[in-house]
């Protein structure tokens, strides 16, 4: 059996410009973290006469999440009702905060919205008022790995908002901020509200080491390839 070597009939600058693309292709891949838009945090309400909570002027209402990675935030959605069901347009401040410290991240992300509710769903809370989801998109900001609070509340002190509990086994979180605009939140375990988080986890990027190998070998066995004659 003779084993002959053959060079590729293909130029082999032809192949290193196919290659050196392949290369910078993959680069721009990877190293850009690649990401997936997703729902980050999934609370959504489910059924109807779940209990509910004030968090409008000073009575506030927060819920914790966990990002197990860094996470660019897009948008958010939540649900809720009203003590009065004629208000069409609804005012909102969503903030978030550290949980461990109970500070707010920054000011850049506090955000403030008039909304209005979608009530298609059909839901009612435990007093059956209808139950309005809302929806919108954030300015895009990264939160690294780590446990947060977000809050979301009615700002006027005339709409009476209550933020719909999605279970009743989970822990959530109240503070009245009459005397403190800052106090400290207090965690209660009445269960998880009924909110969503949408974003863009950051992809796991390889060690750029094990690319360049793996390129190499393909850059060497391009070069010849063996043919086997008997």
């Amino acid at each position: 059996m003779i084993m002959i070597i053959k060079k590729l009939t293909t130029p082999i600058s032809a192949r290193l410009y196919k290659l050196l693309v392949t290369f910078f292709t993959i680069n721009i891949l990877v190293f850009s973290g690649i990401a997936q838009s997703a729902i980050i945090v999934d609370q959504k309400l489910l059924a109807s006469g779940g209990d509910s909570f004030s968090s409008f002027d000073v009575e506030q209402g927060a819920d914790n999440f966990s990002l197990a990675a860094s996470t660019e935030i897009t948008g958010i959605e939540w649900w809720g009702a009203f003590g009065d069901d004629s208000f069409v347009s609804k005012n909102f401040n969503v903030r978030f905060f550290n949980e461990g410290s109970g500070e707010a991240l920054s000011d850049s992300l506090a955000f403030n919205f008039s909304l209005d509710g979608d009530n298609s769903e059909g839901f009612t809370d435990v007093d059956k008022f209808d139950v309005f989801k809302f929806e919108v998109a954030l300015t895009p900001f990264f939160l690294s790995s780590g446990n947060y609070l977000v809050s979301i509340v009615s700002p006027d002190d005339t709409v009476e908002f209550y933020w719909q509990l999605s279970d009743g086994t989970g822990t959530n979180y109240f503070r009245d901020t009459t005397f403190d605009s800052e106090k400290s939140w207090i965690s209660d375990v009445s269960g998880n509200y009924a909110f969503s988080l949408f974003g863009n986890q950051a992809a796991t990027v390889p060690e750029p080491n094990t690319i360049i190998l793996v390129l190499l070998a393909f850059l060497g066995l391009s070069f010849y390839r063996t043919r086997i004659k008997i």
